[in-house]
């Protein structure tokens, strides 16, 4: 309900501004709660306009699988730790994460490079790149794995889930979370089954 964009006594404003038209708290609030609550859930959401291609979910006998294709010789020395760190995180009893190793072509896929730690980009012809920093990979192996797990939720759509905003009257910078049990906001955060509805409800499904 606050409009500035610091957190004391703005409120005590903005209400008493609509108090003075005559308008309750509870009126107020019923203003505001729509847009709230959209704004809120699209935090959990896959932009659909943003979702990539050529990835699909598969309904098998033994779960549901997702098939992300991959220039396997791009992963190179984090072959290992990639593939131990998305199937730990983003699988389960009944989902499961398949990384399918393809030819370099044009076609949309996964690609790793060493450059920037935790970057991922579309280019041209809808290649997902993702860049990690050389320390990034020589750092502590429970620290890169929570990285790449999160990054490869972002590879799927996922947005970030926290809210990073200075605070003028406190001279601070704050890291708002608003999950702390989701991997797309928080380090320690794990995959859940609204991940899971929302990977099925964005990219195909076929039957295998």
């Amino acid at each position: 309900m606050c409009k500035n964009k610091e957190t004391r006594r703005g409120c005590d404003q903005i209400v008493t501004d609509y108090e003075n038209d005559n308008a309750s708290v509870a009126e107020v609030f019923e203003i505001y709660k729509i847009d709230s609550e959209d704004l809120y859930n699209s935090f959990f959401r896959i932009n659909e306009r943003k979702k990539l291609k050529n990835f699909s979910v598969k309904n098998t006998q033994n779960g549901y699988i997702l098939e992300v294709p991959f220039v396997g010789s791009s992963l190179g020395k984090f072959k290992n730790l990639f593939e131990t760190a998305i199937q730990k995180a983003w699988s389960n009893g009944q989902q499961k994460v398949t990384l399918r190793y393809v030819e370099n072509n044009d076609d949309p896929k996964l690609v790793i490079s060493d450059a920037f730690t935790s970057v991922f980009k579309l280019d041209k012809v809808g290649q997902t790149i993702l860049n990690f920093e050389e320390r990034d990979i020589n750092g502590e192996k429970s620290a890169v794995s929570d990285t790449m797990a999160h990054e490869f939720g972002h590879i799927l759509g996922f947005p970030d889930c926290y809210v990073e905003f200075y605070d003028s009257s406190e001279q601070a910078y704050v890291y708002y979370i608003l999950a702390e049990n989701d991997i797309m906001c928080a380090s320690k955060g794990i995959v859940g089954p609204s991940h899971f509805s929302e990977i099925k409800r964005v990219y195909r499904m076929s039957e295998n």
